[in-house]
């Protein structure tokens, strides 16, 4: 996946890649021209100034794009988030994924840098790394459903294959939108949290650790479905550190949320769920834990940038 940048070309050239290389992931912020104590703070500030423009902005367009929905939610505001509705799933996902030129926006005002710095010590997102682990994820992924289902069938309680109306608009969400979503969040609680703190921090783990809480409170689920965002938030900082780039946590988190939504589009999964159980929560860890294995030992195998 490639993330079209906004082009300033007033600014300085940004940093090439040995200067990327020879800093470690979550000290690249010093990888710009000058740095200062003082930018990745404003890099930040810039961050969510241009965030805040760009959701205005959305908020015209579905004004005018939808007004039946821009009018159901002003009375309800809950409704704008009820994923089961494809305008729901597909403002939202447009929403989050807005985050990724607003970054792109902050760091390079204020550190004269790119966003691939932020992707990986390459200077961009390595694309066949993300292919590769984005394979890891799928074939994890399809072996936690079908374990389950599997469950769920010896409970009595296994689901039905439903398509209604909703269902095509939920799988072009999936496909078009969503791992757009799930890469802007890797930016903003991965990438932008570990470079900020390392340009001040020596140790990786203030970036990693620190952003976790902000990342869990950010998914409305009851203590095992937060305990296991929280499983997830540790192992894609720490993928994104020992990888030195983010395609570990984007393969994971896009294969993740874009298969929900397919399994939520065909009756399977409950994409308004809330309640997740111990089992599921345990099983999900297991498959995020199983995932950071297999890509760190193939880390150790192969030459990564």
């Amino acid at each position: 996946m490639t993330v079209v940048t906004p082009q300033t070309p007033s600014l300085p050239p940004a940093p090439e890649t040995p200067q990327t290389a020879a800093l470690p992931y979550h000290r690249l912020a010093l990888a710009g021209p000058r740095p200062r104590w003082w930018r990745p703070l404003a890099a930040v500030i810039l961050s969510v100034v241009a965030y805040t423009v760009f959701l205005v902005l959305l908020a015209v367009v579905a004004v005018f794009a939808a007004p039946a929905w821009t009018e159901r939610i002003t009375a309800d505001p809950t409704d704008a988030f009820d994923l089961a509705d494809p305008v729901a799933a597909a403002f939202s996902s447009v929403m989050l994924a807005l985050m990724i030129p607003a970054i792109a926006i902050g760091v390079r005002l204020a550190e004269r840098r790119r966003l691939g710095t932020l992707s990986s010590v390459a200077g961009r997102l390595r694309v066949g790394l993300l292919g590769r682990y984005g394979v890891f994820a799928l074939v994890l992924f399809v072996a936690y459903t079908a374990m389950v289902l599997v469950i769920d069938a010896a409970t009595g309680s296994a689901p039905t294959l439903e398509w209604d109306a909703a269902s095509a608009g939920l799988l072009a969400v999936a496909l078009l939108l969503v791992p757009f979503q799930a890469a802007a969040e890797e930016y903003a609680f991965r990438a932008l949290p570990q470079q900020v703190l390392g340009a001040w921090l020596r140790s990786p783990w203030w970036g990693i650790v620190l952003p976790v809480p902000l990342f869990v409170f950010g998914h409305d689920y009851t203590l095992p479905g937060q305990l296991s965002i929280a499983v997830f938030a540790l192992a894609a900082g720490v993928l994104t550190w020992r990888t030195g780039g983010l395609e570990a946590a984007i393969a994971l988190h896009v294969v993740n949320n874009a298969a929900i939504f397919i399994l939520g589009a065909i009756g399977i999964a409950d994409l308004s769920a809330t309640d997740i159980s111990w089992l599921a929560a345990a099983l999900d860890a297991a498959m995020i834990a199983s995932f950071t294995f297999l890509v760190l030992r193939d880390q150790g195998r192969r030459q990564i940038a």
